[in-house]
Parts: structure tokens; sequence; C-alpha cells
């Protein structure tokens, strides 16, 4: 059907060719022969190389479409990846604050010639923290919690050197490093989505 439509048009073109010849005041012979130079498939061929092109103009759409939902799967995977060594980094943080509460509340009911033991406790929990490594997100948190421990640690240290009851200072002192701590738990909170 296709090549009875093009040689049905390639027909015209040369009666076509052929009658502005004549109207232009060439000859019959040259405007034959002007009409018959004229390929019969070129239609056809132009509808081919259209065609292909489309084709090859959606391949290359699927193709990029497929790779951008490969990039969003990757990079959702990547994420949950992190966010599942993210929430077990918490849980390791959370763990040593648990750890340290523990320490101080022991500490609380320990009477000060009996401190030794609760500060040698106290220097193990800040040497796991120092020692702790977890994600970018809980970095600030056990920085921040590692400086509150230090402070209290060092304020137990001072209360056992003295000589009677804790002194204002170290009464603030332990004010502070309580409050590094709870900032310690707001950045840590961060993390936890």
């Amino acid at each position: 059907m296709i090549q009875l439509q093009t040689v049905n048009r390639a027909v015209k073109l040369v009666f076509i060719s052929a009658a502005l010849f004549a109207l232009a005041g060439c000859n019959r012979q040259e405007a034959v022969k002007t009409a018959s130079t004229i390929d019969p498939n070129a239609e056809l061929k132009q509808v081919d190389a259209d065609i292909a092109k489309r084709l090859a103009e959606q391949k290359g759409a699927l193709e990029n479409s497929a790779s951008i939902a490969r990039t969003q799967e990757d990079a959702r995977r990547a994420a949950e990846a992190k966010n599942a060594g993210s929430v077990k980094a918490v849980a390791d943080v959370r763990s040593l604050r648990m750890k340290w509460n523990g320490v101080m509340n022991e500490a609380g009911k320990t009477p000060k010639t009996e401190f030794a033991p609760v500060l040698a406790k106290m220097d193990a929990v800040k040497s796991e923290i120092q020692g702790f490594k977890g994600d970018e997100c809980t970095e600030n948190a056990r920085i921040t919690m590692l400086a509150g421990v230090s402070q209290g640690t060092d304020t137990y240290r001072e209360f056992m050197a003295s000589t009677g009851d804790a002194t204002p200072a170290m009464k603030i002192k332990l004010d502070d490093a309580a409050t590094l701590l709870n900032r310690s738990d707001a950045e840590l909170q961060v993390c936890v989505k």
C-alpha cells in the first residue's frame, strides 16, 4: 500500500514538474529529464529517517529515565544504610549516657570516704566515651558529652581532695557539666529521624 502511494506521488511529481517547466518556458524534453531524476522513494526514506530519529530519541529518554531511577534507588538505599548506622550509633551514645547516669546515681549515694571506686567508674566511662567511634551525626553529641563527663569527673576529683563539703564553685561546675550533658542529649536527638 505504501509503495503504491509512493509511486502515485512520484507520477504526480513528474507531471507537476513537467507542467512547471512548460510554464517556465522550458521544452518538454528538459521537463521529462528533470522529472525523471526525482527519486520516488525519497519521501518514504524521509519517513523512515524520521521514525528512526524519534525511536532513538525515545530510547535515549527511556535510558535517561532508567538511569535517574537507578540513581534515586541507590541514594535511597545509601540513606537507609546510613540511617541504620546512625540508629546504632545513637543507641551506643545513649548507652554511654546511661552508664554515666548510673555512676552519677551511685556518686550521690556514696560517702566521701568511700568515693575512690566511684571515681574509677567515672574514669572508665570517660575512657569509653573518648574511644567511641560513631558517625558524623553522633560526633557532636559525643564531644559535648565528653566535655560534660570530664568536667563532672574533675569536679568530683576536686571534691575528694578537699576537706569538708562541696564548695559553691564545685556546685556551679557540676551544674555546668549537667548543662553540657543536656546539650549532648539535644544534639543526639537531631540524629534520630
